[in-house]
């Protein structure tokens, strides 16, 4: 075969590939529909609306733009593949909020992970004083209606896990912000915090206390933080004691990765075996599903038991089955960042209001005031 012809037969054969591969995201997407996006933490962006004037058809193209870019068609399965080579292949984050760390574990980089774990970004004095300011409007409320507070920061996983971090990333031999408000409470403060990290560090030593590919504790981290917090309300509720393990039904159940693999595209890849203690012989009634947002409750039939109200966040989810057990009512307000609703303290007549936050809070500024409603 003469080269021209090889030639042309070769330029012919890419011009086709090209085109095929180009044209393969819009023809699947007009095929199957928009398909099966990857699993983000984020709203993917919605088909725009046929435009009614001017500023939205300026509009129309960047609009357009966006919903492609979310939904063009094999989007999951490329997400997927660039993952699977980076993290099997290459021990890579192909996500900027994803750190691979040791064995498997991985870790949220996000809303300032690597700061609060390298410990680059101490607390300033003024912003010390801001968050006993906060933490003490909140327990006036409380006192207001005759309620004990208590509050609990739940660690973030690279805190119990150091050993797990990537040898690349440095930690400075400072206080953590969570270090530094805990002594910074206790001197200036009359705020009871109750502190889980030391009954985590020695729960991690028989059986995992965070899942590998989620941000959260397990069921034994959880039930390790949930016996910590009822020992310290026993010594103001003297009838209160922990259950013991031995009293909770465990399981362990395979599925699919956690809220870090579903980042990666990788949550039907990256699976985790999730641990989990509930009650054998629960006596709370829950009304809804404590893993959704927003508000939820229990109740303790015929029980003389303090009652509680709960604002927390996604950490709270495990604990909840478990703390029911000890209050004849709960509420518990799911609010994206700390806060506090002296109406919903106020409908709920609690005994003890207890404050629940992720460790990453502590790299925001507190509320500067209550709020009227919550955990919508």
């Amino acid at each position: 075969m003469p080269n021209s012809t090889f030639r042309k037969i070769a330029d012919l054969f890419v011009v086709a590939f090209f085109v095929v591969a180009i044209s393969s995201p819009l023809t699947v997407l007009l095929a199957r529909g928009e398909g099966e996006p990857a699993w983000e933490n984020r709203r993917l962006a919605d088909l725009p609306q046929r435009p009614t004037n001017l500023s939205e058809a300026f509009h129309l193209p960047r609009m357009l733009a966006e919903y492609f870019k979310d939904h063009f068609g094999l989007r999951a399965e490329m997400i997927r593949w660039q993952a699977l080579v980076k993290v099997n292949w290459l021990k890579s984050s192909s996500s900027p909020d994803i750190i691979i760390g040791k064995d498997g574990c991985l870790f949220y980089a996000g809303e300032g992970g690597v700061e609060l774990y390298s410990r680059t970004k101490p607390f300033t004095d003024d912003e010390l004083s801001a968050w006993r300011s906060y933490l003490e409007s909140v327990r006036d409320a409380a006192k207001g209606f005759g309620a004990s507070f208590v509050f609990v920061v739940a660690p973030e996983k690279q805190t119990i896990y150091p050993e797990l971090m990537p040898d690349k990333l440095v930690r400075l031999p400072n206080a953590s912000r969570l270090d530094q408000l805990v002594e910074y409470l206790k001197g200036h403060a009359d705020i009871r915090v109750v502190d889980v990290r030391p009954a985590l560090f020695d729960s991690k030593h028989s059986r995992r206390a965070y899942f590998l590919t989620d941000t959260h504790w397990s069921g034994a981290g959880a039930f390790a933080a949930y016996q910590t917090i009822v020992r310290e309300l026993g010594k103001e509720f003297g009838g209160m004691q922990p259950l013991a393990a031995s009293d909770c039904a465990a399981s362990i159940t395979s599925t699919k990765g956690g809220d870090l693999a579903g980042m990666l595209g990788l949550y039907d890849v990256l699976t985790e075996d999730k641990y989990i203690m509930v009650p054998k012989r629960p006596r709370a009634q829950l009304a809804r599903n404590c893993f959704d947002r927003g508000r939820c409750t229990s109740r303790v039939e015929g029980a003389s038991l303090p009652r509680l109200y709960m604002q927390r966040d996604s950490f709270s989810s495990y604990l909840i089955p478990l703390l029911a057990e000890h209050f004849s009512e709960g509420l518990y307000v799911w609010d994206v960042r700390p806060g506090w609703h002296p109406d919903l303290i106020e409908a709920a007549r609690p005994n003890v209001v207890l404050l629940e936050m992720s460790e990453r809070s502590l790299l925001l500024p507190p509320p500067e005031g209550p709020q009227s409603t919550g955990g919508h």
